[in-house]
């Protein structure tokens, strides 16, 4: 533990902490080899388990929480462009199905699992992923999807 002007603070290096080593995988590019871009993705999951510091409601908890939310978020949409570049459909659905589990709430997984099932002809899963979708925004958020999350399957409806 360090001080610097009156706040107490972890040594980077002395500590290793999950929310340091995932804000730094989120800040490098996605590697190019196969199975390079798996071994990231097998630490994303592993360090990306639900909502940031869940348990705390302070205000500057909810700030760190949508930066590492919004950070997250970038950060699966240039994997998820890697893999689509490189046919890897079935491995990005993996990880959508990964880290939907890990959060739920958040729509924009659900739109790229939507989409990614689209993109391969697969429209009854894609269907069973808005559904899915549906009731998890009902029952997590109380509302209903976005219009983009439907706009995906509104031909199957």
């Amino acid at each position: 533990v360090t001080t610097d002007g009156g706040n107490l603070a972890l040594d980077p290096e002395q500590v290793w902490v999950d929310a340091w080593a995932l804000e730094a995988l989120c800040d490098e590019p996605p590697p190019q080899a196969k199975a390079m871009l798996e071994a990231r993705i097998a630490a994303f999951v592993r360090l990306s388990r639900g909502n940031f510091l869940a348990d705390l409601d302070a205000p500057r908890v909810f700030a760190a929480r949508d930066r590492m939310r919004s950070k997250l978020t970038r950060m699966l949409q240039r994997y998820a462009a890697v893999m689509q570049d490189s046919g890897q459909w079935l491995s990005l659905m993996h990880l959508y199905h990964q880290l939907i589990e890990a959060d739920p709430a958040n729509e924009v997984l659900h739109r790229g699992l939507i989409k990614s099932y689209r993109t391969q002809g697969l429209d009854s899963d894609a269907l069973t992923a808005y559904r899915r979708c549906r009731e998890l925004t009902q029952r997590l958020l109380g509302r209903e999807p976005p219009a983009a999350a439907r706009a995906l399957v509104s031909d199957l409806l």
